[in-house]
This record gives C-alpha cells, sequence and structure tokens, in this order.
C-alpha cells in the first residue's frame, strides 16, 4: 500500500512540475504575441494605449470619455 501512494504522489509531484512548466512557457508565449500585437499600425499609430492609468489621466485633461477595446487576439 505504501508504494502505491509513494507512486501516487510521485505522479502528482511530476505533473504539477510538467504543468507548471508548461504555464510558463504559455504565458512568455503569450506576450511574446501582445508585444508584437502592439506594434501594429492600428495600435502604434492612432495614440491607443494599453495603459488604463494613463488613459484615465488622460481623458480627464481633455474631458473626454474613454474608448475601450478588450481583446485577446493574440491568445492561442
Amino acid at each position: 500500500m505504501r508504494r502505491v501512494l509513494a507512486g501516487a504522489l510521485a505522479g502528482v509531484v511530476l505533473a504539477l512540475a510538467a504543468g507548471s512548466a508548461a504555464a510558463q512557457e504559455t504565458q512568455e508565449g503569450l506576450k511574446a504575441k501582445y508585444e508584437e500585437k502592439v506594434k501594429e499600425s492600428w495600435f502604434a499609430d492612432y495614440g491607443w494605449t494599453g495603459d488604463y492609468d494613463k488613459a484615465r489621466e488622460a481623458a480627464k485633461a481633455e474631458k473626454k470619455l474613454i474608448v475601450a477595446y478588450f481583446t485577446r487576439s493574440y491568445a492561442d
């Protein structure tokens, strides 16, 4: 019984470690895709910002509303 439990525990530890590594790769991949997306002309050339606090400050100073575009188009 101890061998079965030890084997199962080892399997869980290995699965968690593999999942953590895969999640890290996924996060790095998503970050790279995001960086590519914000360099595109529709975002970079027309004054869009990805910083909500800066957008709020600019809107307040210019007495304008915020137009927000939420997407995850860089995700798999």
